[in-house]
């Protein structure tokens, strides 16, 4: 036998066709991850993405058959539960497996023996579906408790808000009856010193120290209404700002192809498959 057709040639051959789709992926889930420059950009990468992802589940499938590879579907899957990425029908990614089956394929002469490898690769299955819903259960109650604690600050933040407004008008209110009425008592007192007092000319002594607007306010009540007003749009200015930041780091933007917090999460996760498992790694890289 020829080392090209030989079990470990044969090795070689799928993991540097591996690399080679790795490498696409890695490249088309970067674009992906970047904020899209236009509408139409998103579709094209997604589609490149599914080119390729189908190509490599193909290689996976007859490497399989060939008991080179095995299959593993931790990061897909993954992916897949926190809805940052809508992966193709054939939900599979695949890694250079921790044991070569090629270099025991001899070993797995008898009915008896591949039985025995397919139920540790069923058992092998059925422990990780149990963790990955135990991890599920975990992040659906962690995001219960996180959206409770977000809605509990929002509400304070609007009672306080509330409460602050509602003590400034009372004060406000307060302020401008106290101010009238000092008003009235001078301008009584001014009107008896009015008729008393006459100057030289035959007009009515008159006071600049206390003159009114035509709205009622003197100064100081201006400068008193101007700061609170100030310190209100400042206030609801900060409020809108809180509450945008919220909703942009919480959702991500409408588009589901820009980078939503789940959507990071999952190129992170896929960054370190394909360090793992992908073109980087030095038994994927092809021959020479």
């Amino acid at each position: 036998m020829s080392p090209l057709h030989s079990p470990q040639g044969q090795y070689i051959a799928f993991a540097g066709a591996f690399g080679k789709r790795q490498a696409t992926l890695e490249s088309s889930f970067r674009k992906w991850g970047a904020k899209p420059a236009s509408k139409t950009r998103p579709f094209t990468v997604l589609a490149a993405t599914e080119a390729a992802y189908r190509k490599s589940v193909k290689d996976v499938q007859e490497a399989r058959s060939r008991k080179h590879f095995i299959l593993n579907e931790l990061w897909v899957n993954e992916c897949y539960e926190k809805k940052g990425w809508i992966p193709p029908e054939d939900r599979h990614i695949w890694e250079n497996g921790e044991e070569q089956e090629s270099s025991n394929s001899s070993d797995l002469h008898n009915n008896e023996d591949e039985d025995r490898h397919e139920d540790r690769l069923e058992d092998r299955h059925e422990e990780r579906l149990e963790d990955r819903h135990e991890d599920r259960h975990e992040d659906r109650h962690g995001d219960k408790e996180e959206h409770r604690q977000e809605h509990k600050e929002e509400h304070k933040q609007e009672h306080r808000e509330e409460h602050r407004e509602e003590h400034r008008e009372e004060h406000r209110e307060e302020h401008r009856e106290e101010h009238r009425e000092e008003h009235r008592e001078e301008d009584k007192g001014e009107v008896k010193d009015k008729d008393d007092i006459k100057t030289e000319d035959g007009d009515e002594g008159k006071d600049t120290d206390n003159i009114k607007t035509e709205d009622g306010y003197g100064d100081e009540d201006k400068d008193t209404i101007k700061d609170e007003s100030a310190e209100l749009a400042a206030l609801k200015q900060e409020l809108a700002h809180w509450k945008n930041g919220i909703m942009r780091s919480k959702y991500g933007q409408s588009d589901r192809y820009d980078q939503s917090s789940d959507q990071k999460e999952c190129f992170k996760a896929f960054e370190a498959w394909s360090n793992r498992f992908g073109a980087n790694h030095p038994a994927n890289k092809p021959p020479g």
